[in-house]
């Protein structure tokens, strides 16, 4: 595994330019898309089946390394671990970035372990941003300020919206509340092979580039 520091600086700014020109140089030969896994950590409701919880978190971690994918996480034990743990057995080229301050990561499964001096909300802020698909699955209020700001950022997001949490109240809150739902890069699936057909319309379609075109446009201007 290589593990990246990122130098401690005072201003906010420089240091977030500091990470994303990091990771970009890190991430600059891989080809296929990069996939944001949105998950709680080991404080799992007792209302969900944890086992269950963990199969399901297998199963697409397993997929997910089959086709090769980029999978990026913060770190935190738990649902994204499972699913990052899974993968990268599979085949898939895994990456963490979380906070300096946070020592309960488990990153021993990432081909690159990266952390920053920099809170959780930056640190959600970040993963968002450099994403290029996102997969809620449950999840607590960091999980759903990261697939808040991934809806935000006009990403593709995908929630299992059987596993509640995050990824079930999302797609309820925005239906409420915002007037072009419909519009929204938002799929709702219920099992690993909605999940995984969603994926690969995404990856092998025209909804991904259009992402990433949008993404070149705004920085021009």
């Amino acid at each position: 595994m290589k593990k990246i520091k990122v130098a401690t600086i005072e201003c906010r700014n420089v240091v977030i330019n500091d990470v994303e020109v990091v990771i970009k140089k890190e991430i600059s030969t891989i080809k296929k898309p990069t996939i944001a896994i949105l998950g709680g950590s080991l404080d799992i409701p007792k209302s969900i089946n944890r086992n269950l919880l963990k199969a399901l978190c297998t199963s697409i971690g397993e997929k997910l390394g089959k086709k090769k994918f980029n999978l990026l996480t913060t770190g935190s034990s738990g649902i994204s671990a499972w699913v990052a743990k899974a993968a990268s057995k599979n085949g898939a080229t895994v990456w963490t970035l979380s906070a300096t301050s946070n020592k309960s990561n488990e990153t021993d499964f990432a081909d690159v372990s990266l952390s920053a001096n920099l809170d959780h909300e930056f640190i959600s802020y970040l993963i968002s941003y450099i994403a290029d698909i996102g997969i809620s699955i449950d999840g607590g209020i960091g999980s759903l300020i990261k697939a808040a700001l991934m809806v935000d950022y006009e990403k593709p997001l995908i929630c299992l919206k059987n596993t509640g949490g995050a990824a079930a109240r999302l797609p309820e809150l925005l239906r409420e509340s915002v007037h072009n739902f419909q519009d929204l890069n938002l799929y709702e699936v219920e099992t690993v092979n909605e999940l995984m057909k969603v994926i690969t319309r995404l990856t092998e379609g025209r909804i991904l580039l259009q992402s990433k075109l949008q993404k070149i446009l705004s920085q021009i201007e």
